[in-house]
């Protein structure tokens, strides 16, 4: 019996969410040695989680008989600490993925429209599209840089939310202070902004970000979300977090993530004690990131046909590359290219678009590899752009 009938639509219209592969599991589907591919796609920092938060991993883990903290307070105290609010504008989820959905369930429907940018979290129009939303992508600037005068243009009465990443993930682009505010006086009062901020402390130049969830001048129309997984080095523990002083939204919220109970305790106790550092780690970090920000871009720009911009924050760069076909490229790396026995990973760049066939010839890099296996993977890129094409 087939469900199309009675299903969910938008559910059954939905195009699938590709998460990164560990190395391990993409190498065991092609029978290769996961030592021989350096891999460039995921944001998995091998500097590792801050000691104090493996220690409390360790000591919480002969509790787990015990149901986790629905209210997560420890969790959300410290968050409400760090990002200088108060812990009930404060909501915690199983990464930031799941925010995006507490949000989005609690202010889209099918007569709803969602903007944002062309270069976008691929989650933003996933989540739309589930609940029927319409998803309007505004292009970037010439530079990459989101379009805030276009994202002014593409709002109608209809517009819910606004999604702005800054620094951006997957171009590594920074919009200003001054921009911002300048946008934030303009946007209609119907419309609720949702900054994403998971990379806020990872700018290059300039003024560091102010969050927004300090904006007072925006306060009920603004949303912030926050995760641990990018600014401590910690993919593994799922917990993203919303914030905002809209009461009203608040409280949907809430309802919606207590019907899952809560996220797990281990997540929970790693999590607060990563948000117990100085802004000493934050500033070795930046700078860390910046010198292999720096080495990529060298290497990309010494390959012919490769046209990238240097991103300003983050850790990622977006590069059009001299292929038809990024995804396919790829899979030749990993079936057919080796140097020295060595190949390389990377994230096709046509996911991180909500059209379909847009970034095709795109890709992804997240340059958090240690020094002298960046250098390795950006040789690897060389050779194997070289050898594809002269195929």
């Amino acid at each position: 019996m087939s469900i199309e009938s009675f299903a969910n639509q938008h559910v059954l219209e939905l195009v699938a969410y590709q998460p990164g592969k560990p190395i391990e599991e993409t190498a065991r589907e092609l029978g290769l040695n996961p030592h021989d591919i350096v891999k460039l796609a995921s944001n998995e920092n091998p500097l590792g989680p801050s000691p104090k938060a493996v220690e409390a991993i360790a000591r919480a883990a002969a509790g787990v008989n015990i149901y986790p903290d629905g209210a997560a307070f420890r969790l959300r105290s410290a968050i409400a600490e760090f990002c200088g609010v108060e812990f009930g504008q404060t909501v915690v989820g199983t990464g930031s993925s799941e925010v995006i959905e507490l949000i989005c369930h609690a202010l889209l429907n099918p007569r709803a429209e969602v903007v944002a940018a062309k270069h976008a979290f691929s989650m933003y129009p996933i989540m739309s599209k589930l609940f029927g939303a319409a998803y309007v992508e505004v292009p970037n600037k010439e530079d990459w840089t989101h379009d805030l005068d276009g994202f002014l243009a593409a709002i109608t009465e209809n517009t819910r939310v606004v999604f702005i990443t800054n620094p951006t993930n997957p171009v590594g682009t920074v919009v200003g202070q001054q921009e911002i505010d300048d946008f934030m006086a303009k946007v209609p009062e119907h419309v609720l902004v949702v900054f994403d901020e998971a990379y806020r402390e990872f700018v290059y130049a300039g003024e560091p970000l102010q969050s927004m969830g300090q904006f007072a001048d925006a306060a009920e129309n603004v949303i912030v979300i926050d995760t641990v997984s990018k600014r401590f080095s910690a993919c593994g523990a799922r917990i993203g977090c919303l914030i905002t002083r809209n009461r009203e939204l608040m409280a949907h919220a809430m309802k919606y993530a207590q019907c899952r109970l809560s996220v797990p305790t281990l997540d929970q106790v790693a999590a607060a004690a990563l948000y117990d550092v100085g802004p000493e780690y934050f500033a070795a970090v930046r700078e860390e990131y910046k010198r292999r920000r720096d080495t990529v871009m060298q290497k990309l720009q010494a390959i012919p046909g490769v046209i990238c911009e240097c991103p300003k924050g983050a850790f990622y760069v977006m590069a059009h590359l001299p292929v038809d076909d990024a995804d396919a490229f790829q899979r030749w790396l990993l079936e057919e290219f080796e140097d020295n026995g060595d190949t390389v990973m990377f994230a096709p760049g046509e996911p991180f678009y909500a059209t379909p066939g847009r970034g095709r010839s795109e890709i992804r890099i997240a340059y958090v590899l240690k020094q002298e296996d960046l250098e390795r993977a950006m040789d690897l890129l060389a050779l194997g752009i070289r050898a594809y094409n002269a195929r």
